[in-house]
């Protein structure tokens, strides 16, 4: 059975109209953004969400990070105030999107629209 008909077989009684969340394998290796860049969505497809891990700063520390090798995320784990954090972006086909960060022992989550502007327009990208 193909991946297409798995889907159907599993959404049972769903509206037509209805989201249905699709987990997919993890990202091969390499820079994220050229990866997002070679991904192209069926047409049925409305948007996707991307979870990843990365380490975060405290706010301030931007004008310290290197503009050339090493990559900034690899540059942001070896420093002693980076904390490890999970960043989600979502977006749909017409380039609503919504961003979240959560720094890990924090409580609370931050959702915002204007963070991670970079890796929400590679997702629009995609479509």
């Amino acid at each position: 059975m193909g991946r297409a008909a798995e889907l159907a077989d599993g959404t049972g009684g769903a509206r037509p109209d209805a989201l249905v969340p699709v987990e997919q394998e993890p990202l091969p290796d390499g820079d994220l953004a050229d990866v997002l860049a070679g991904i192209q969505w069926p047409a049925d497809v409305v948007g996707c969400v991307l979870v990843t891990e990365l380490a975060a700063l405290p706010p301030g520390n931007e004008s310290d990070g290197p503009v050339g090798p090493p990559a900034p995320g690899e540059w942001a784990s070896t420093r002693p105030d980076g904390r490890p954090a999970r960043l989600t972006v979502g977006v749909r086909k017409g380039g609503v999107h919504m961003c979240g960060l959560r720094v890990k022992g924090e409580d609370e989550m931050q959702v915002r629209n204007e963070m991670a502007a970079e890796l929400v327009a590679v997702l629009l990208g995609t479509f």
